[in-house]
């Protein structure tokens, strides 16, 4: 028996070797006649009335029809047979009736919820009609057939939306007890029973309901609106012009009244708070009438079409009006809404990627720790200075003594005394102070490299947490996109439920992966926080300060990356090989950790120089002093009275004594000390030029391998770029054969997968390209964007010239 694969393969030889046959025996296109005309189709339209709205929808079922059928059919609208209606239920009968017969209509579209009830109660048409704009069979008592109209030539399409599901989305979000819902009163005058399902459906929940009916004025609709209201629904309101509907937005935010619009993210996006139907929905709504009138035209009946179209069912919710009201929606609400104005336009801290850097080097706390350290240095010096200085010391002593001393035979001295004194001490040479003070010298300069090199690296850890907290926005976006597309393929499933090819299986899937996505996005709006944090706190602000990104991508202000001048460094392996060794020499000269450790060799060469010297180098210092006698009293004070001839020998007394002294010192034996110290020092001297030699292998390691990072990085994000677009491209087709059911779900789920762990990926290579860029910075020490417009051209001038060199030493 012949397989499946044999099987295909003879098809395809088959199908193919027929097309061959009928190209090569068809009659050639005869260029030099007129092409071909296609059939005039004209279609007229009724609408409802006049507003920015529907005149947005007349371009949008237009266009869509126009473009199915170009090709097919030359369709036209003209505009005479475009008829506003000024919202009046006579006007829109009687232009109904005038498109109805005339004969250069050939289809008539009602345009409005108005012209599609009006329509739909009239039986058997004289030529197609498509109603795209009614709200429930039942309520309007449309007929209804097996699916369909069966009428002939009539075809609406109800889009059967659940507003008990609205309301009790709403209930649940706002847990209000009293509710206004905001009518058209055209609509409720000519189909009395939707409005009342709209009442049924909210007092189903126990809510009170307070019926407004909305005519031509915005404040009065808003005057009608009772003060202990504590919610609003708001019912589809046609009549109203833009300007007049966001004025109703802004009453009903000026009262901090949570809102709900039955229309959905369109009127969401002007401002009510939440919706459920989705801006995608009159897309597909005007895709689907001009498939209707592309089989009408075909030959089908109108009247045979299906009418069912199921509406989108995905909350939405205005982030900025939720500000604005004072509403806290709930971690449930925020896992699955599709969030519009999300992050708030008036945060005052904006933050660019400079900005950042310039901060953390004025604000970061472990910065300021080894700024410190270095002031601490300073003291160091000088109090190593201080043992060079001169040493001038005063004193004042009193003493009290016993009287029988004092008064004693050989006593000189009273019973009470009052001296001052001062002393001065200037060391004249001392090799250990000396070398102190060149020590701490060097020691100090170490520990300024030490505080250039700690903010290099506060400043890389700042683009780190910047980029960090532009990733997480990424993942967010990424997660909410891949949410929304899930909903809609769960509404996908309920279509292809409708039409029999598919199970309740399918819809338990999709629910199942929406619940899986909505927890991811929940871990994707925890990981921007922790990024936020994480960066507030390297700038030393409060950590949860909010605050507004400047979201460059790749164009980092000032940046080399896109440097153009570089390009023929970097075109070929050999020119890049040149630029990675001019990055490495500027690199290691600039590098502060290389300045730390020579700074720490030359303390060490000191110091080994004056362990050689304790050998033979003595210490000389000069020391003088002097006393005076201020007062003197009690016994012992009198003044002795001497034989003439002693006092010519002794002198008489005298209350003032000074002195001057000149020492020298030579430690002649240490045990082995001296001999140990030599020994040490010249030890780690050693140690610090091999360490220097480790730490210029590791600098020029860091360099270059940042370098090949950044340019593969490069490469990365362009292909991963082409890759996602290419999963999108493959979504979107397979999204299309699982609408027609000629695809599983799981071929479904595999292309959403792919499409996007693509997107992942692809948002992963620019940030992982702007980190490669980052640390490519860091490991030359240079932030080049942070240069100056000069400090620039003279870089590339100084690449420029070493090229340059390099290839008139290749010639010669």
């Amino acid at each position: 028996m012949m397989n499946e694969r044999t099987r295909l393969h003879r098809f395809s030889f088959l199908l193919l070797l027929s097309l061959s046959i009928t190209l090569l025996t068809a009659p050639q296109p005869a260029f030099s006649k007129a092409a071909k005309k296609l059939p005039v189709v004209r279609i007229g339209m009724v609408m409802d009335g006049y507003n920015e709205e529907i005149l947005d929808l007349n371009k949008l079922f237009v266009g869509e029809i126009q473009e199915l059928l170009a090709g097919e059919f030359d369709v036209r609208f003209p505009e005479e047979k475009t008829i506003l209606s000024d919202w009046k239920p006579g006007r829109v009968k009687a232009s109904v009736d005038a498109l109805l017969h005339d004969p250069k209509v050939d289809i008539v579209l009602a345009l409005g919820f108005m012209s599609s009830n009006e329509v739909c109660t009239r039986g058997p048409l004289p030529k197609p009609v498509l109603a795209p704009f009614t709200f429930d069979v039942r309520a309007q008592g449309l007929p209804f057939q097996s699916g369909t109209s069966g009428v002939r030539n009539l075809n609406y399409l109800t889009t059967v939306s659940n507003v008990f599901l609205e309301i009790y989305k709403f209930w649940e979000m706002v847990d209000f007890e009293k509710m206004a819902v905001l009518f058209n009163h055209c609509p409720c005058t000519l189909v009395p029973e939707m409005c009342r399902r709209i009442e049924a459906a909210i007092e189903e929940y126990g809510i009170e309901v307070v019926k407004v009916y909305v005519e031509s004025s915005p404040e009065q609709a808003l005057a009608d609106i009772p003060e202990d209201v504590e919610a609003v629904y708001i019912a589809p309101l046609d009549q109203f012009l833009r300007e007049d509907f966001d004025r109703i937005v802004q009453g009903l935010i000026e009262r901090k009244l949570p809102s709900f619009s039955h229309i959905g993210r369109r009127d969401v996006e002007k401002g009510i708070l939440a919706g459920m139907a989705t801006e995608v929905d009159f897309q597909r709504l005007a895709r689907r009438v001009a498939l209707n009138v592309q089989r009408i035209l075909l030959g089908e009946d109108a009247g045979t079409l299906p009418v069912s179209f199921t509406r989108g069912e995905r909350l939405t919710l205005n982030m900025a009006t939720a500000r604005a009201i004072g509403f806290r929606p709930t971690w449930d609400v925020l896992g699955v809404a599709e969030l519009i104005n999300e992050e708030p336009e008036d945060i005052a801290r904006k933050l660019t990627l400079k900005g950042v850097l310039e901060e953390a080097i004025q604000a970061n706390l472990d910065l300021r720790i080894n700024a410190l350290d270095v002031a601490a240095g300073l003291q160091a010096v000088r109090l190593a200075r201080a043992n060079l200085l001169p040493s001038l010391e005063v004193g004042l002593d009193g003493v009290m003594i016993d009287r029988d001393r004092a008064e004693g035979m050989f006593s000189m001295v009273a019973q009470r005394t009052l001296t001052g004194s001062a002393g001065l001490t200037q060391v004249v040479y001392s090799e250990p102070a000396w070398a102190n003070l060149s020590i701490q010298k060097y020691l100090q300069e170490s520990r300024e490299y030490q505080l250039q090199t700690k903010g290099l690296d506060i400043m890389l850890e700042a683009a780190v947490a910047y980029f960090n907290v532009l990733r997480a926005k990424t993942y967010q976006k990424i997660q909410a996109d891949n949410l929304r597309l899930t909903q809609s393929n769960l509404e996908l499933a309920r279509v292809r439920q409708s039409i029999g090819v598919s199970g309740p299986a399918e819809l338990y899937r999709w629910e199942s992966q929406i619940a899986t996505i909505t927890k991811d996005r929940i871990d994707a709006d925890a990981q921007r926080m922790v990024a936020e944090i994480a960066l507030n706190r390297l700038l030393h602000r409060p950590l949860e300060e909010k605050f507004a990104l400047e979201d460059r991508g790749i164009d980092i202000p000032d940046s080399f990356i896109t440097e153009t001048r570089f390009d023929p460094f970097l075109n070929d392996p050999w020119s890049f090989r040149i630029f990675r060794d001019f990055m490495t020499r500027e690199g290691l000269a600039a590098s502060p950790e290389l300045r730390t450790v020579d700074a720490s060799i030359e303390a060490q060469k000191r110091a080994l120089a004056s362990a050689k010297r304790s050998f033979w180098a003595p210490t000389i210092g000069l020391q003088a002093d002097a006393s005076h006698l201020f007062a003197e009293g009690g016994a012992g004070s009198e003044e002795v009275q001497l034989d003439p001839l002693i006092t010519d020998m002794i002198g008489g007394p005298d209350d003032t004594d000074l002195s001057l002294g000149l020492g020298l010192s030579l430690p002649l034996f240490r045990g082995s000390a001296r001999f140990s110290e030599l020994g040490k020092a010249k030890i780690e001297l050693k140690r610090l030029y091999t360490e220097r030699e480790a730490l210029s292998e590791m600098i020029e390691q860091r360099i270059r391998s940042a370098l090949h990072n950044v340019g593969a990085s490069w490469a990365g994000m362009e292909l991963t770029k082409a890759a996602a677009a290419t999963a999108h491209k493959n979504l979107n087709l397979v999204r299309d054969s699982y609408s027609r059911g000629v695809v599983s779900i799981i071929d479904l789920l595999d292309a959403q997968n792919a499409a996007f762990v693509a997107d992942l990926v692809a948002a992963d290579a620019v940030y992982d390209l702007l980190l490669d860029y980052m640390e490519s910075q860091r490991s030359t020490s240079v932030f080049h964007f942070m240069l100056t417009q000069e400090e620039r051209e003279a870089m590339i001038e100084s690449v420029v010239d070493y090229f340059e060199a390099l290839e008139s030493e290749s010639e010669r």
